[in-house]
């Protein structure tokens, strides 16, 4: 049995997330306290994203999709601007992650894949939904068919 997500919810609290650990990449706390905090909180959100992702890849027929894309689409576009942050020079508390580059070079990237994957869907969702309305079913097709025949015979 599926359990139901709150999207809403889980994406407000991961901007929360990401906007603390912005935060703390622009201050200096003490790195033996804070660096490993950091790199798990990051590793975290990586999850969790990755985990909403594929829940809005899978449910086609959820309700409010879009705007679940929408939001998801704008949380990885921040948590690739965190990412890009902890990998800069300009970022005080960046030079204290270092030994952990390569990963955020990995997940960077796959965030930016992701971003760009969300941002297909979203368009394609869109597409589908012009399309859904611009069907005539077949019933009204002979509804209206039906109608021309009638106004046909005297």
């Amino acid at each position: 049995m599926s359990a139901r997500i709150n999207y809403e919810d889980n994406l407000l609290f991961i901007d929360a997330l990401i906007k603390g650990l912005s935060t703390g990449l622009n201050l200096q706390p003490d790195a033996e306290m804070f660096r490993d905090k950091m790199i798990e909180d990051i590793i975290f959100l990586d999850r969790t994203l990755n985990r909403l992702c594929e829940s809005l890849r899978e449910n086609i027929y959820l309700i409010r999709r879009a705007e679940f894309l929408r939001s998801v689409g704008k949380a990885e576009r921040r948590f690739v601007g965190l990412l890009e942050e902890a990998l800069s020079d300009s970022a005080p508390f960046a030079d204290n992650l270092t030994p952990f580059r390569q990963k955020l070079e990995d997940l960077l990237t796959r965030h930016r894949r992701v971003v760009a994957e969300v941002q297909g869907l979203l368009e394609a969702e869109t597409n589908d939904d012009a399309e859904a309305e611009d069907l005539v079913s077949q019933d009204e097709y002979r509804l209206l068919l039906a109608e021309e025949d009638n106004e046909e015979k005297p």
